[in-house]
This record gives structure tokens, C-alpha cells and sequence, in this order.
């Protein structure tokens, strides 16, 4: 495991003379397992690319971590490379808040399509991403090894959330979406998503919707409600701190409890506005629940 401090260096050129000896000291061994690089760098993408470039002797190497950092075409091409590479051992990468762009996100998707080692993606906090470099990603979900793909805070539409539904129709291998704060997200975005957990081949196992401003409204969670109410797969579902949820949506949502399909196990509602009649829906809805934890 290697994360990089940097603390004492306050100029670029100081930086730079300690990237160089860090590729350096990267090409003297190849047992490298985890590497973490600060986002207090802000290292430029040709520079964060030669540093990527580096780790491609670490053929042991299973997460990376560049949060916080500039991911241009020069840096994600970089990574991409080591994705593609034959014998892969990536299975976890975390861009988180990486001001990634379509152009980018192009380099990602077609990388995504020819790895087969990677579970685990976060693109948190990724706003200059557009539609079109969303559906590039979500195009490739059902040809890749993705298990978990953390999507928080960004600016999905309604046309991809499109696409990220029939994705979900065929990728069986995802267990796992994290689709918290991303309230551009409209009422027929979310319908199509939840009539994604009916199909077949959906496996999702865990559902993060956290935090959606007023994008989640009781008619969102009527539906989501009717569509898990014959799901067995699901068991994790965040749904807190949703303020346009009234009582209509909580009821609905607590129906789920009593149907012996639901594999729900553990339900989340922090920071929700839930009265004293919503609470005596879940309390009765639980009588007959063994399944929730």
C-alpha cells in the first residue's frame, strides 16, 4: 500500500522534483497492492498520466485512488492502459470529484469494455460529465465486470437514466449503484430505474437514493414501492433525507415490509420528515417482518 504526502512542498517545482523520484522509486520494485495520490496535489493530467504510467510494472496492484485530481485525456489514457492491459489485477478505482469531462469519460467507457478484473468504480462528483459521456459509460455496464458503481452527486438526465435502466436489464454481474444527489433526475428517469428492479436479470443487492432534493416525490416512491414489493434481491435501500416524501409515499413504501417477496434487510430513513402516522404504518407493517435487521 503506497499514499502519497506531500506535506512541506508548497511549490510546483518542489512537486514536480518529488513526482520525478517517485516514478523512480515505482520502477525499483512491482509488488505495489494499493496507491492513493492526495487531492491536495492537483497535479495537471500529463503529469498525473506519468505518474499512472508508472504503476504499469505493478502487476499486483488492485486499487487506485486519484480523487480530488485533474483526470484529463492524458491522465485517463494512462489509465485506461492499465485497465486494457492483459492479466489486469484492477478491481477497485476511485475518481471521486476528478472534474472529469466527456472526452474523458469516452476513454473510460471503451477501457470498461475490455477489462475484466474491475468490481468496483466511483465517479462521485463528476458534474462536467453530460449525457453524452454518460451513456458511453452506461453502454458498456453490461459488457464489463463491474459489481459497484458509485454514481453520487452528479448531473444525470433523464435520457441517461434511461439508458442506466436497460443497463440494468442485462449487466448481472452489478450488485451494487449509488445514485444519491443527483436530483436532475426526473420523474420518468426514476420510473424506468425502478422498473428495472422487476427484470429478470437485474441483481442489484444494494440501492442508494439519499438525498435527491425534490426530484423524489411520492409518486416516484409509489412506484418504487409497487416494483419491490416482488423483488427478491434487493436487501440495502438508503432513501433518507428525501423532504418531498409525505405520507402517501411512506405509507406505500412500508406495504413493502409486509410482502413475503421483499428481500429487503436493512432500509435507511436518516433525516426524512416522517409524522407520528407515517411511524404507525412502519410499526405495523413490521409485525409480520423477520427479515429486516
Amino acid at each position: 500500500y503506497l499514499r502519497v504526502a506531500w506535506s512541506g512542498f508548497h511549490d510546483q517545482r518542489s512537486i514536480l522534483e518529488s513526482l520525478c523520484l517517485l516514478r523512480e522509486a515505482l520502477s525499483k520494485f512491482d509488488t505495489l497492492r494499493e496507491f492513493v495520490c492526495p487531492r491536495e496535489i492537483l497535479l495537471q493530467s500529463d503529469d498525473l498520466g506519468m505518474l499512472v504510467q508508472a504503476l504499469a510494472r505493478h502487476s499486483a496492484l488492485e486499487t487506485i485512488d486519484l480523487s480530488g485530481n485533474n483526470i484529463g485525456i492524458g491522465a485517463m489514457g494512462a489509465l485506461s492502459a492499465l485497465l486494457t492491459k492483459p492479466q489486469s489485477s484492477l478491481t477497485e478505482i476511485v475518481l471521486k470529484d476528478c472534474d472529469i469531462w466527456d472526452e474523458s469519460a469516452y476513454v473510460l467507457a471503451d477501457a470498461l469494455a475490455g477489462n475484466f478484473s474491475l468490481r468496483s468504480l466511483n465517479l462521485g462528483s463528476n458534474g462536467s460529465i453530460t449525457t453524452d459521456g454518460w451513456m458511453a459509460i452506461f453502454k458498456q455496464l453490461a459488457q464489463s465486470s463491474l459489481e459497484n458503481i458509485d454514481l453520487w452527486g452528479n448531473e444525470i438526465e433523464d435520457n441517461s437514466a434511461s439508458l442506466l435502466a436497460n443497463s440494468l436489464t442485462s449487466a448481472s454481474q452489478l450488485k451494487a449503484l449509488n445514485l444519491a444527489r443527483n436530483d436532475n433526475i426526473g420523474t420518468a428517469g426514476w420510473l424506468l430505474l425502478f422498473d428495472a428492479l422487476q427484470r429478470p436479470h437485474c441483481n442489484l443487492q444494494e440501492l442508494r437514493l439519499h438525498s435527491n432534493g425534490i426530484s423524489l416525490t411520492d409518486e416516484e416512491i409509489i412506484h418504487l414501492a409497487n416494483c419491490l414489493m416482488t423483488n427478491h434481491v434487493l436487501r440495502y435501500l438508503s432513501i433518507g433525507d428525501n423532504h418531498e416524501i409525505s405520507l402517501a409515499g411512506w405509507e406505500a413504501l412500508s406495504g413493502v415490509f409486509q410482502s413475503h417477496c421483499s428481500g429487503l434487510e436493512i432500509v435507511k430513513l436518516q433525516s426524512t420528515s416522517i409524522d407520528n402516522l407515517a411511524l404507525v404504518f412502519f410499526a405495523n407493517s413490521l409485525r409480520g417482518n423477520s427479515k429486516l435487521r
